[in-house]
Parts: C-alpha cells; sequence; structure tokens
C-alpha cells in the first residue's frame, strides 16, 4: 500500500468510526470498564458487604483478621490493542476478511479511548510478538497506530498467543484493559493467558469466518491450513467427514469458552458478515 493509499484508508476508517464510536458508548466509555482505572492506596479491616475478591491475604494472615485493600481511581486508562497478524486471519469466504474486521474494531476501541483521554498502545503478533507501539494519548497517535496496523507485514504465518501474554506482562507495569484481537486458532496458552488476566482487564474479541461454524458441502476440495501450509483432499459431501468437521469446530468453541469462563473474561464473539455496531453495542450494554 502506497502513501496516498495509506493515508485514504486513514481517513476513511477515521470518518467511519466517529459515528460508531459516538452510537455505541455515547459518553459512557470509562463505567464498561469496572475495576479498571484504579491504583492500590491502602488496606482497612472487612466490613460486612466488602467484596471478598479485595481482600489482601498477607496483611489478614498477619494480623490474623480480615483486610480489604482500598483503591483510588487514576486520571486515565491505558488500552492495548494486540492484534493477531497470522495467516488465518487474513482469511474470508465472503467480502470481507477477519482482518478487515480486527482493524474495525481496534479503530473503535482505539479512538473510543483517545476521545476520553486515555493512552492507546498496539502490539501486532504472530508466533512471536513482531512490533509494540508503547502507550501514548492523542489522535495522531492513533492515526500511527493504524498506519502500522494497516501497513504491517507480518514476518509469520503462525500464531502464539503464549507468546504475546508474555510480552504484555512485562511490557505493561499498570493495570490496563488489554483488547486481543484474533481467531484464537492457537493452542498451549492458558497458563500464560490466565496470568495476563489476574493483572489486566482482557477483553478476548474471537472473530470468525462463517465457514469456520460450518463448511458447506460443495463437493471434492483441498482444505489448507492457512498456518502451516498444510493440504487436504476431501468430499465435503460425506457425511462421515461432516460429522467429523462438526466435532472438530464444536470441541474447539466448547474449550474456548471453558478456558474464558475460567479466567472469568466475557469474550466478544464476532462473525465476519455481523453488523459490528449491533455486535459492539449488544456487548458491552451486557459488561
Amino acid at each position: 500500500m502506497n502513501a496516498e493509499e495509506l493515508v485514504k484508508k486513514i481517513r476513511t476508517i477515521d470518518i467511519q468510526t466517529k459515528g460508531w464510536v459516538d452510537s455505541i458508548f455515547s459518553g459512557a466509555y470509562h463505567s464498561r470498564f469496572k475495576g479498571t482505572g484504579v491504583q492500590f492506596n491502602d488496606v482497612r479491616p472487612y466490613a460486612y458487604g466488602d467484596d471478598v475478591r479485595r481482600i489482601d491475604w498477607r496483611v489478614t494472615a498477619k494480623l490474623n483478621e480480615p483486610y480489604i485493600k482500598e483503591f483510588e481511581e487514576d486520571r486515565d486508562l491505558i488500552v492495548m490493542l494486540a492484534v493477531d497478524m497470522s495467516q488465518s486471519v487474513f482469511y474470508q469466504s465472503g467480502h470481507q476478511a477477519k482482518l478487515d474486521r480486527a482493524l474495525e474494531i481496534a479503530a473503535i476501541m482505539g479512538f473510543s479511548a483517545v476521545a476520553n483521554g486515555d493512552q492507546v498502545g498496539l502490539a501486532l503478533f504472530t508466533d512471536t510478538v513482531e512490533w509494540v507501539q508503547p502507550p501514548k494519548h492523542g489522535k495522531q497517535h492513533m492515526f500511527t497506530v493504524l498506519s502500522r496496523l494497516v501497513n504491517h507485514q507480518p514476518a509469520s504465518t503462525q500464531t502464539s498467543i503464549r507468546a504475546l501474554c508474555q510480552t504484555l506482562m512485562n511490557a505493561l507495569k499498570r493495570r490496563s484493559v488489554v483488547f486481543i484481537v484474533s481467531d484464537f486458532i492457537c493452542d498451549n496458552y492458558e497458563a500464560d493467558f490466565q496470568r495476563l488476566c489476574q493483572k489486566h482487564d482482557v477483553i478476548p474479541v474471537v472473530i470468525q469466518d462463517p465457514v469456520e461454524q460450518s463448511i458447506p458441502p460443495s463437493g471434492i476440495v483441498v482444505l489448507k491450513d492457512a498456518e502451516t501450509g498444510e493440504e487436504m483432499v476431501c468430499d465435503t459431501q460425506s457425511v462421515a467427514f461432516q460429522d467429523s468437521i462438526d466435532g472438530v469446530l464444536a470441541s474447539r468453541k466448547v474449550q474456548r469458552e471453558r478456558l474464558f469462563r475460567r479466567m472469568g473474561v466475557v469474550p466478544l464473539n464476532t462473525m465476519t458478515t455481523d453488523d459490528v455496531i449491533t455486535v459492539l453495542q449488544q456487548y458491552f450494554n451486557r459488561r
């Protein structure tokens, strides 16, 4: 993408997302992130009705009676946009690739944060974290974030959410809101994901293409793994194939949802065919 095309695309995103930000958040952005934007202030004795999750167990054990952590609100939030750039997010069966939807959501979240005086950072990852843009204030910084996101050429085709979590744990010193925008086609990241969720407010944004829900019976086709390049000839009209692939897709979804429940996070699930405004409004109204 040349410089002129890049500027045009970013301006289009800016204009488009301005209306989305207004319609989705309507000035209530901070209230959507309860428990974030705060820092430790002091401890006090536990009182009936206090949230038991705020008990300071170290002080409680030392004084032999329960004590609660007290917090004070920070001036602003830190919002980190972590976007999957592996090969699978470039896939599209219709008019929009998963990466296009990722760009839309990252832009809406980023401009929302900027409009409320918050800091926005960017992490682009494959099986390594290929780029980190430190959090800063301002719309001009958001343009820099979008420029990198639109123009980034990934060095790898594969995915590691584990590597992303490890990098963010080291990079983010203050409690932050972390949007992980990915199709979450990845294994073996549970332990590091749990540590990240314990320290930060993590929102998994799970983007899927309709074909990833159900492969249509189209006869003999060659299925290719976008990340490994492995190919397989399949008869998609075969009952055995459909049963097998439905089982694999359902199992992957169940495992992912169980993990999110254990971590206490609520995923934002979206298909590339969904209306992005409706999806975001429904999610943040429930939050």
